[in-house]
């Protein structure tokens, strides 16, 4: 945790049960229409269909996120890089599924400020848009907590990490507050096969935590002395 001894020293930790968080791979896409309910995009990456993904909106300086579901996928075509690979290109269909009042005011807005045709469907009026400065779909990645500090946490995962990567990562407190915060891999190590899965033990180093975050951290982890 935290790159090793320097950390351990300058903060205890605390191992912890029943604690789990999120780490949020994200791709680029692009966005082929939208609408209230949801929206049509394309993507390099396979995407599993009834599974859940968050769509992030970036542009002049606003940004905008809204969760759904991928209802359908169809695989389009492959496209060459640069590098002579072919690429393959996914229609993906996704559903809105946490669009509340506050949320739909900021989706209208984005939406009429994009706005640059229509296609008329059964369904509802989907519009086309022009390409904002960027728009990322993040499939949260569950992981369990076993040991946390003030400065980073040791965490289980059956899936292995590279030193030195850094991942957006959510953390759910028991007092149920949201940590959100970027975590940068400290440490990997091989651990117990269950199941005939290995699991690992991954040293995670808080970053980028905001004033609020950490001040939410501190009075959990000040609670466990």
């Amino acid at each position: 945790m935290n790159g090793g001894a320097e950390e351990k020293r300058r903060y205890k930790r605390f191992a912890v049960e029943g604690i789990h968080g999120n780490i949020l791979f994200s791709s680029d896409i692009r966005i082929v229409n939208i609408s209230l309910g949801g929206a049509a995009i394309e993507t390099s990456r396979r995407l599993n269909i009834g599974s859940g993904y968050i769509l992030k909106l970036e542009d002049k300086g606003r940004v905008f996120s809204v969760k759904g579901k991928v209802m359908w996928a169809v695989l389009e075509e492959g496209i060459k890089s640069e590098h002579g690979e072919v690429v393959p290109v996914y229609k993906v269909g996704v559903q809105f599924t946490d669009i509340i009042t506050e949320k739909t005011t900021e989706l209208i807005d984005f939406i009429d400020s994009h706005k640059k045709g229509i296609d008329e469907r059964l369904t509802g009026i989907r519009f086309k848009i022009t390409s904002p400065d960027r728009a990322t779909l993040s499939h949260p990645y569950t992981y369990t907590v076993k040991k946390i500090s003030l400065g980073g946490m040791l965490i289980e995962s059956v899936r292995s990490f590279l030193v030195g990567d850094v991942f957006p990562m959510e953390l759910f407190l028991p007092t149920s507050k949201l940590i959100c915060f970027r975590g940068r891999v400290a440490s990997c190590a091989g651990g117990a096969c269950i199941e005939d899965m290995k699991h690992y033990d991954v040293g995670i180093e808080f970053m980028d935590i905001s004033e609020e975050c950490r001040k939410n951290l501190g009075e959990f982890v000040s609670a466990l002395r």
